[in-house]
């Protein structure tokens, strides 16, 4: 699963706002339009808030461990300059910012974002600081100057944005000349069978048995049908300005990783 996030103001204009809470930097926030099919994104915040604790441990078995596999093979042989400035987008527990790390052990900045506290409070544990930095902030507002970092990393998240075009034209907005973004999501995907019963009927009921949160795991199954191919998400990339896009599918097609140079 991942998380999400409603606008609010642009960075740049956000210093005023900033507050501490916790260790953690945050911004303030106001509503924005989603999609009518899907639910409010304040529900959906509330929702990954009650979960957090189990986030991680849930992963593993509703994908069968398959899930860390996936991450890897999406960081695997990932270019970064020495020293790189490095964004997690909807960072939650910190999980692929940790798996990053151990691919790349010589980061100069990393910069974990997430609109849940309670998901991005997780995430310390996992990581040493520095070079790790915890922002609590909005992925369709990000409270970043323009060409700020040579990667950005997302993971099981883009689905969630009210607007996950507004999503990606941040990415490419933050990211600097020649940087590059990969993404890991569900997208709507003709499945086998087998592998959307699995998904839409027995995943729901794992997450309910674990947590306790009916709703939450619920949503997982929509929150991949109010979303799109992986062919449109590449095609997105590329009307915002990037370039080289790459897809690579996992186990089935379960989940696609994207990736993309910014001009």
């Amino acid at each position: 699963m991942g998380k999400t996030h409603q606008q609010e103001g642009r960075g740049d204009s956000a210093s005023s706002s900033q507050r501490q809470s916790g260790g953690l930097e945050a911004r303030s926030t106001r509503k924005e339009e989603q999609h009518p099919s899907c639910p409010h994104p304040a529900w959906i915040h509330e929702q990954f808030d009650r979960i957090a604790p189990h986030y991680d441990k849930l992963n593993r078995v509703m994908t069968l461990g398959l899930e860390g596999g996936w991450r890897r093979k999406m960081l695997r042989g990932a270019p970064a300059p020495p020293s790189a400035r490095v964004l997690d987008v909807c960072a939650g527990t910190g999980e692929l910012s940790r798996l990053w790390l151990e691919e790349h052990s010589d980061a100069g900045r990393l910069v974990l974002t997430d609109f849940s506290e309670l998901m991005l409070r997780c995430a310390p544990a996992k990581l040493p600081i520095p070079p790790a930095q915890f922002v609590v902030a909005d992925a369709l507002a990000l409270p970043f100057p323009a060409d700020s970092f040579d990667v950005l990393l997302c993971g099981f998240s883009l689905r969630n944005l009210a607007d996950w075009r507004q999503g990606i034209a941040e990415m490419h907005r933050v990211l600097r000349s020649g940087g590059q973004a990969l993404i890991l999501d569900m997208c709507k995907e003709p499945w086998p069978w087998p592998v959307a019963f699995f998904i839409k009927r027995i995943v729901p009921l794992i997450g309910r048995t674990i947590s306790g949160e009916a709703a939450a795991y619920a949503w997982l199954p929509r929150s991949i049908d109010c979303f799109v191919p992986a062919d449109e998400v590449a095609a997105e990339m590329e009307r915002v300005g990037f370039q080289e896009i790459t897809r690579r599918d996992m186990t089935f097609r379960i989940s696609t990783a994207l990736a993309g140079r910014k001009g």
